[in-house]
């Protein structure tokens, strides 16, 4: 079964003041190796969403796929990108998580795809926060690649909203258990890579 999925990397990361976040030490390895080392066993096929020169992400031996669009147009025009890159490889569906997400679930993948047996729309990951409120994780889903061009138009009108898109193509969500860790926990901000770094301690 060909299962590809993509790690979204192409914002700015302007909340860590223009750092490259997926480059970020945590626990003495780059932010990405610890996202790729939970998901790669789950895939067969993984690529990096991510914009600029592709030189610097060498080391982790994956293909680099920059936006289609130009101008930053947000994490949208990643889903896009795994869409299309995806599709040349023949696969009908693609899964896409973020670089800054280091407790990645050990079943990410088969619980979006027993979600996604239930319809054809994207899945999307969700958990339940502090306050017990579910809460979708749109940056962390299952994306069929078939409406592509229709994501393209979008784009191209000026909208950026993920929920508004997946929700206008029948999303649904996959809930993942959280306790004490959200495993979607995004590092975002420079406290948010100390606390990662402590809860890795």
């Amino acid at each position: 079964m060909i299962l590809p999925g993509m790690i979204l990397a192409g914002g700015l990361s302007r909340r860590m003041e223009g750092a490259e976040k997926a480059l970020l030490p945590l626990a003495g390895r780059p932010l990405l190796s610890h996202v790729t080392g939970r998901v790669a066993p789950q895939l067969s096929d993984l690529a990096l969403n991510a914009n600029g020169d592709p030189a610097r992400f060498a080391r982790f031996g994956l293909e680099v796929v920059a936006d289609p669009m130009p101008g930053h147009p947000g994490p949208l025009a990643g889903v896009l990108a795994a869409m299309l890159w995806a599709e040349g490889l023949g696969a009908e569906r693609v899964f896409t998580l973020s670089a800054d997400t280091p407790f990645l679930p050990g079943d990410f993948v088969p619980r979006l795809l027993l979600a996604a047996e239930e319809g054809t729309g994207p899945v999307l990951a969700a958990s339940r926060d502090a306050g017990g409120v579910l809460r979708a994780h749109p940056t962390c889903g299952l994306w069929p690649v078939a409406p592509h061009a229709e994501l393209r138009a979008w784009l191209e009108s000026g909208e950026r909203k993920m929920m508004l898109w997946a929700e206008g193509q029948g999303a649904r969500l996959a809930e993942f258990p959280a306790s004490s860790l959200d495993p979607f926990f995004n590092v975002n901000t420079p406290e948010d890579l100390a606390r990662a770094e402590a809860l890795l301690g």
